[in-house]
């Protein structure tokens, strides 16, 4: 299944290289999606060499490219981060084109 599917169907905003943060682990872990296929995202965590198949809506929260510094920083120096996904009032028709494009969060309904 393509990343156009999975940003419809799941009402995401998937988009190849685009920015995640996965929290199904011990740590909140960042990484870039790759590819999309099967109804999965293929991402690859920061620091890590392979993909792995991580469901669009279990765990996942997207970001923004400045966001996943932001994020990064606020944990390393115990700033809260805030909650709740980014991508709130998402909606895939805002999106730049078949690939994903760029997703602007105020225009979307999300957080800027």
């Amino acid at each position: 299944m393509s990343m156009e599917y999975i940003r419809n169907y799941y009402k995401v905003p998937a988009r190849q290289g685009g920015r995640v943060c996965y929290s199904g682990g011990p740590e909140a872990r960042l990484g870039t999606i790759v590819s999309a296929s099967g109804g999965h995202l293929n991402i690859r965590l920061d620091g890590q060499r392979h993909t792995l198949p991580y469901h669009p809506t279990w765990k996942l929260e997207y970001l923004p490219d400045q966001d996943a510094r932001d994020f990064l920083s606020n944990i390393s120096t115990g700033r809260p981060v805030e909650s709740g996904p980014l991508w709130a009032g998402y909606d895939p028709t805002q999106t730049g084109g078949s690939d994903g494009g760029p997703i602007d969060p105020a225009s979307a309904g999300g957080e800027a």
